[in-house]
């Protein structure tokens, strides 16, 4: 525990502990609008995820901590005029990752060598040891399908599968309908498939 409380993985986060009290996620949003210093706890709760999420697209660990602050940098500037009711936070501090992401492609070529073991995870130690390691390996299996795809069809299929984000958030990150999401997100898929059966890659 650090000085503002229990880390917990944002996919299942509900409640975060500040001492001895029990605040929702909304909760911390709304007291960091007010006080900027409680932004350090929503940075403590969604860094990994971002991170990951921002590695597994630009494949390559410097621009990823590099986009990373970015993401976080622009999230605390903008955070006075985010509205809880038009997107939730995780999906707006989302949108921004995937926004600098693109901004990224458009200014540079993408470096293709990432590597995969530094790519943080979730674990779940209730699992088998040879489970995680059988899960971590097929994953592998995928990133490597996944830079062969276009940046589009990546980013929907790592907040599908990686970040296991629903259609209807995944529509509020890319700015899609979400009868748009499921569509594409199938045809993304059936590349990713192709993609992984051209390299004799089993999945």
């Amino acid at each position: 525990m650090d000085k503002r409380g229990q880390k917990q993985d944002a996919k299942t986060f509900s409640h975060y502990s500040l001492g001895k009290k029990q605040f929702t996620e909304k909760e911390i949003v709304e007291r960091a609008q007010e006080d900027p210093s409680f932004f350090g706890v929503l940075y403590d709760i969604y860094f990994d995820r971002i991170y990951a999420y921002i590695l597994r697209r630009v494949s390559n660990i410097e621009t990823a901590e590099d986009l990373t602050s970015v993401t976080f940098e622009k999230a605390l500037r903008g955070l006075e005029g985010f509205k809880w009711k038009e997107i939730s936070f995780s999906s707006w501090l989302y949108k921004i990752a995937s926004n600098n992401v693109a901004d990224y492609f458009r200014k540079s070529y993408r470096e293709k060598n990432v590597d995969i073991e530094k790519i943080p995870e979730l674990k779940d130690e209730k699992e088998d040891v040879g489970v995680n390691i059988s899960k971590k390996m097929f994953f592998k299996k995928i990133q490597e399908g996944l830079l062969m795809l276009t940046d589009n069809d990546q980013k929907l299929v790592s907040l599908k599968f990686f970040e296991e984000k629903s259609n209807e958030e995944i529509a509020e990150i890319v700015g899609l309908q979400k009868q748009h999401v499921a569509v594409q997100m199938h045809r993304a898929l059936k590349k990713l498939r192709d993609s992984l059966s051209r390299r004799k890659i089993e999945y």
